[in-house]
Order: structure tokens, then sequence, then C-alpha cells
């Protein structure tokens, strides 16, 4: 994704091994139904880009707190995403028979032990929060992410159709793909004591880095998604880029205030507009 040289590819080297080890130690409680346990393994062992996770420690790193200490939240951001993911590949919903460069979940397991799997991962997710002494926090933060006005929100208004204009594409994925990242900082600047602004600051944040995740994420995948409303097929190419460049520049200026500490995101800011997987 980046040149190893860069302090986020140093960070993602020194901590993404901590995150797998923690996410297969931690996929499933003790005493899991076994084929349920395993079909929850199977998404979420398999290979993801774990932003989130990161975002969640290098948010944790840049407000000073303990690294090490936010592997479960992170981990529980993760469970939370692949839920999300598990639901989007059925046939109700974006009907993909692939994820991650293998069969979708319910085209191993069926659908209905695909949806036990999503549900039992985005349980254990909030089962980690909860260990925190501040779990209640972290347990609110993620049901606002993926509730009716977040994640779920923006999936409903992708499946119902309505998605016609620039404003209601930005709205879709601020709730659907952003909701989740901005969590994700959020946890992490809580999970460090962080004051109320730096918190905010980090609010920002995530709120850009979304929305430039997912325009990138259109413009790689504009040649499969030509049935769906994405920022290429609305904006056309070039503009998505200059959208996407603007998110990329609040993103950065939303950092200002913390200085040299927050290398690692800014890098991971960079590293965002300039992939190509």
């Amino acid at each position: 994704m980046h040149d190893s040289a860069t302090p986020f590819a140093a960070f993602k080297s020194r901590w993404q091994p901590a995150i797998e080890h923690a996410l297969a130690d931690l996929a499933a409680p003790s005493g899991a139904q076994e084929r349920l346990a395993e079909a929850m393994r199977y998404s979420l062992l398999s290979q993801g880009k774990r932003i989130r996770p990161l975002l969640v420690l290098a948010a944790a790193d840049t407000c000073g707190g303990n690294v090490e200490r936010a592997i479960h939240a992170a981990c529980a951001l993760e469970m939370a995403h692949v839920s999300s993911l598990i639901l989007d590949d059925l046939p109700a919903m974006d009907d993909d028979d692939t994820r991650r460069g293998k069969l979708a979940n319910h085209k191993v397991y069926g659908e209905a032990t695909a949806i036990l799997a999503s549900n039992a991962l985005l349980a254990r997710a909030f089962e980690l929060l909860a260990e925190y002494s501040v779990g209640a926090v972290l347990c609110k933060e993620l049901a606002a992410a993926l509730g009716a006005a977040g994640m779920c929100g923006g999936q409903s208004d992708d499946i119902q159709g309505g998605v016609a204009t620039f404003d209601d594409l930005m709205k879709m994925h601020a709730g659907k793909t952003g909701a989740l990242i901005r969590a994700s900082v959020r946890i992490g600047a809580i999970l460090s004591d962080a004051e109320a602004q730096k918190i905010e600051s980090l609010s920002q944040y995530g709120d850009a880095i979304g929305l430039a995740f997912q325009i990138t994420d259109d413009l790689l995948d504009r040649e499969v998604e030509k049935e769906k409303v994405t920022f290429p097929s609305l904006l056309g190419v070039e503009k998505s880029k200059e959208i996407a460049g603007q998110k990329t520049d609040e993103a950065l200026r939303s950092l200002e205030s913390f200085g040299p500490k927050a290398e690692v995101l800014r890098d991971l800011t960079h590293a965002i507009l300039a992939r190509h997987s």
C-alpha cells in the first residue's frame, strides 16, 4: 500500500501482526457452536486491509495512549466491519458471490449460517468493547456508527435506489462507509483519555478520510461497478479525483493541532489517496 520507510508503513508493520494474532484468538468465544465459529473465522480471518483497526491504534498513538491496550477495541471494529460485509454479500443485499478473493460466506455456509455469523461477530464486538472501564461509552459509539443514522442508514439508501445527486451520494457514504471509520478514530481517542477538542478534531478527520477512502474505492472499481451510482459515474473521473483530494486536504487540516504526534495518520491519509487496490 505504501513505501516501507514511511511512518504508516512502519506502524502497520509493527502492529498489524498483533491485530491478526488477536483476531485469530478472539474470533469466537469459548463454547461457540462449531460450525458457526468456523463461519465467523472464515470471513474475519480472510485477507483484509485492516484499515479500521489500524485507525483505532493510530488514533490512540496520536493521542498519547497505550496502543497495545487498544488492540481488543481495534479487533471489535474489524468484527463490526466484517459483520457488515457478510450481510452486504447476501442475495437480498448486493448479491455478491465473492469477497476478499474467495467465496462469500453465504456461498460456503448458506444464508442462514451467514446471517448468524454476522450477528455473532457483532455481538462479539460489543463484548470486547464492554471489557474496558469506559465500555459503555465505547459501545454507544459503535452502536451509533452502525445504526439507522449510520451504516444501516447508508446501506438502506443504497438498496432503495434513491441516490441520484452528489448530496445523496455523500450522505449515503457518510453512513455506509464513513460512520465506522469515524468511530474507529473516536474510540482510539476515547481509550487514550483524549480531551473533547482532540476527539472532535479526530471526528472531522474520520469524516473526511472516510469519504476520500470511498471515492478512491469507486475509482479503483469503476469497471466492475457500472450498474451502481458511484462518484465516477455521477461526476466523472477527474472531478472525483478532485473531490478525493479536497477531502484529503480536509483530513490533513484536522490533524494540525496534533503536530508531529499525528505523523502516522497523516501518512495514512496520503496512502489512502495513492493506493492501487
